[in-house]
């Protein structure tokens, strides 16, 4: 969809008062315009990845207004003139959402605010487990009946990536031979601990560069990529905090835990309720996922974008070191977790 083409079906669809100014952002998986109208009214018109289907794009719908009408800081998606929030063409999905302007805090910034973040993500989460969203994006691959597949997809990735002659290949290999060893030893021990969690509606990718700040960084101007998906709030608390500490330019020399307590101690603060015991399996989950997952080099491997090729492995290759990190320091990191209440 050329910008031209864009600005007709933004003023046909949503009536936004012409002439229309498009620039492409180029960051993220879904394609992102910033989008301003003759008035001045700025938005975020996105088309999204071909995988997801309509139902988990209204489920992030619904689950945006459901917390922006409770008092959380983001913007509903706008509705087109019948009304819907989402809409459905033949060959791609498309939601128009305001623009919230400020300062987006990369990691090494967001270490003085990771306290903030985890009072943010406890309220999101506190809200939206009162809330039934249908048709929601389940997360998969923490039950040991998971584990088989995980390892299968993962040694067939290993295959592929053993065939390809390029300069990455080598190293490629070494991170996804190790993590298939790790998963294999610590897998089941992982999913077990895992079998008695509920599962509940999140935000599915709350970190440091989702939320947007003041200019002055005195308050949260808004959080954007809400998706309600159904997952696990463990989950989601311990990747927050590696991926708001650890930008994709960092290696396993420079992961710690500093600040975990602190950053634990203001989610507690936005969610009372979630029982301290858990604390401990925040790892647990994290760290099943990361073995699991080889987002970022399979995406490495299928784009055909230099750009998005390089920002994909770079991402892949800090998923594995991340996870051979934690899995390493597993023993370890266990018992100071269990310590924090």
């Amino acid at each position: 969809m050329q910008p031209e083409n864009i600005a007709e079906y933004l003023n046909a669809e949503y009536g936004l008062a012409t002439p229309i100014g498009i620039s492409r952002i180029h960051k993220g998986r879904a394609t992102n315009y910033l989008v301003s109208d003759a008035y001045g009214g700025k938005y975020i018109f996105k088309k999204y990845q071909s995988e997801l289907n309509i139902d988990s794009i209204l489920a992030a719908a619904e689950a945006t207004a459901f917390l922006a009408d409770n008092g959380f800081p983001c913007e509903k998606f706008v509705a087109v003139k019948n009304g819907k929030s989402v809409v459905q063409n033949i060959n791609c999905i498309t939601a128009l959402i305001p623009y919230i302007s400020g300062q987006i805090l990369p990691p090494d910034k967001a270490v003085l605010k990771m306290r903030e973040l985890g009072r943010l993500l406890g309220i999101c989460h506190a809200l939206l487990s009162r809330r039934h969203i249908a048709g929601a994006r389940a997360m998969n691959g923490f039950m040991e009946s998971d584990l088989s597949a995980s390892l299968t997809s993962s040694r067939a990735l290993l295959a592929q990536v053993q065939q390809r002659e390029c300069g990455e290949a080598f190293k490629t290999c070494d991170y996804l031979s190790a993590k298939i060893a790790m998963l294999e030893r610590l897998g089941p021990r992982l999913a077990a601990s895992l079998q008695s969690l509920p599962k509940h509606h999140i935000h599915g990718d709350f970190y440091c560069e989702h939320v947007v700040w003041l200019d002055d960084l005195s308050a949260v101007a808004g959080v954007i990529d809400i998706t309600g998906m159904l997952g696990y709030q463990e989950w989601e608390i311990f990747r927050c905090f590696a991926q708001s500490r650890f930008g994709p330019e960092t290696t396993a020399k420079d992961f710690n835990m500093d600040g975990f307590a602190e950053y634990i101690a203001g989610y507690l603060e936005g969610n009372p309720l979630f029982p301290g015991e858990n604390i401990a399996k925040t790892l647990d989950a994290y760290l099943l996922h990361l073995l699991g997952s080889n987002y970022g080099i399979r995406q490495y491997l299928v784009s055909t974008q230099p750009d998005d090729k390089d920002a994909y492995l770079r991402f892949g290759f800090w998923r594995a070191e991340m996870a051979l990190w934690l899995a390493n320091e597993y023993d370890a990191l266990s018992r100071k977790l269990s310590l924090i209440q």
